[in-house]
């Protein structure tokens, strides 16, 4: 999700953000792990559960990008600082 808000901040279409999301989320299903601090729970699932997964997602992802101001201004991030991620 955070590469969903900088790239709406940037002000990429929200059907693009979720697209780029979905494509995130195939690329990591059945990738092997990481081996990072975290669990990659994606790296075990099968098309079906990718799937059930987007469904229950997209719309919410679509929601998100469509307004990223409202959780940049619930995480305090200022407006310089919104600037300065768009011009990167």
């Amino acid at each position: 999700m955070v590469s969903a808000l900088l790239l709406a901040n940037a002000g990429v279409s929200p059907e693009d953000v979720v697209a780029d999301y979905a494509v995130a989320v195939r690329t990591m299903a059945g990738a092997p792990a990481h081996g990072g601090p975290g669990h990659d729970r994606q790296a075990a699932w099968c098309d079906a559960e990718v799937a059930t997964f987007l469904d229950a997602n997209l719309d919410h992802v679509r929601l998100f990008a469509a307004a990223p101001q409202n959780v940049l201004d619930r995480l305090g991030v200022t407006d310089e600082t919104r600037s300065r991620l768009r011009a990167l």
